[in-house]
């Protein structure tokens, strides 16, 4: 994994305060008087750094907040329980899927006791386990959770509520994984239109949501619409959320990968190399976006000189 990048880490708010909250809160845990506003700090920039693709920065603070909460609080505060939330995730981006999984199927259960079944985080679990099944590649069974979990977001809060749209943009996703390609660009459309609507056309939801039909159009055998649609889409990234944010870094590897897929081999060869260089700096040599375009880069040279 990647060492932290100061430059990227000074850019989240929260991280201005990092060092001294740190530095506080290790001094109280020794006298065993960690303060539990801490707990909020240190949650908050973890989850800003796991947003920014810092994983091997971010994981050291959330087990500092989970021992302060529990505790402080016990097992079954609230903060405990999102903390746990967050670590869980926090496997998933680290590539270590089927733990993900195991461990948000545990706080599912402890959310449903503790909180009820009908709390949002509880609901929030569900959707999260349902993601990470998908990406597990347990397609159907993720799918069944997630039109259980869509009729019960509509229920409480809602057929607009942002949690409910989530849900509708992970289902499409999960269709097309599952072959129903088709289904899944109609899915995306109609959510793109409704997040517009609702959220706005410069929410990072509603950007999302263009990546996906993008990608799903490309798959769906239209590779140069989904070179279209990203390149627009890479130009608001970087405008709303900055070059180096890793969801701009992401959307220039599909663009190369559709590149690639449209027949243009070189030109993808030529923005894979450009975006290691970046990732690298950004991310880390060790970090799963940079390994994952080091891999692609190379694959793309062999089809590229396949070709000439």
């Amino acid at each position: 994994m990647p060492a932290s990048s100061p430059r990227l880490a000074e850019s989240i708010p929260a991280a201005r305060l990092l060092r001294h909250v740190v530095e506080a809160t290790a001094h109280a845990e020794r006298h065993s008087a960690a303060p539990g506003p801490s707990v909020r700090v240190l949650t908050a920039v973890a989850e800003a750094l796991i947003d920014a693709g810092q994983l091997d920065t971010s994981r050291p603070l959330l087990d500092c907040a989970l021992r302060i909460a529990i505790a402080q609080f016990g097992d079954d505060h609230p903060a405990a329980l999102t903390i746990r939330s967050d670590l869980a995730s926090w496997l998933g981006e680290a590539g270590q899927v089927e733990e993900a999984v195991t461990q948000f199927r545990q706080l599912l259960d402890d959310q449903a006791r503790v909180l009820g079944t009908d709390h949002p985080e509880t609901l929030l679990t569900r959707n999260n386990l349902a993601s990470w099944l998908s990406e597990a590649g347990q397609t159907e069974e993720a799918a069944s959770q997630f039109r259980q979990l869509l009729d019960d977001w509509i229920r409480v809060l809602g057929t607009d509520h942002p949690d409910t749209l989530l849900t509708r943009n992970n289902l499409a996703s999960c269709l097309g994984r599952g072959g129903h390609v088709e289904e899944a660009v109609t899915e995306f459309r109609q959510l793109l239109d409704d997040e517009v609507r609702v959220l706005g056309a410069d929410h990072p939801d509603t950007l999302r949501t263009r990546s996906n039909v993008a990608s799903w159009l490309g798959k769906s055998g239209q590779p140069g619409e989904a070179v279209i649609q990203f390149r627009r889409l890479l130009d608001d990234r970087i405008r709303v959320l900055g070059p180096d944010h890793r969801y701009a870094l992401r959307t220039r590897g599909n663009l190369a990968d559709w590149l690639g897929e449209a027949g243009q081999a070189e030109e993808a060869v030529a923005e894979f190399q450009r975006l290691l260089d970046d990732q690298v700096r950004v991310l880390g040599t060790d970090h799963p976006d940079t390994l994952t375009t080091e891999s692609k880069l190379a694959r793309w040279r062999e089809r590229s000189s396949r070709s000439t």
